[in-house]
């Protein structure tokens, strides 16, 4: 599960959540662009990529470094 937080303490991002099987298939998402309709494609690729990246890291660094 991918959840997006903010690193100030006190301030979250709500509502939104990426879920994903052991497989490695998305089983639900909520409240990202990639999910909307009329949101550029750009946003809606880049999205989907940095998903699958964040997949392959086993702690948050590595998932970041990963991505970046």
């Amino acid at each position: 599960m991918i959840i997006p937080t903010s690193r100030e303490e006190g301030k979250n991002l709500k509502k939104k959540y990426a879920v994903f099987e052991f497989s490695g298939r998305m089983s639900e998402l909520k409240g990202f662009e990639l999910k909307r309709r009329g949101e550029l494609e750009l946003v809606k690729v880049i999205q989907e990529d940095v998903f699958k990246c964040f997949l392959k890291g086993n702690t948050l660094q590595e998932c970041y470094d990963i991505c970046g």
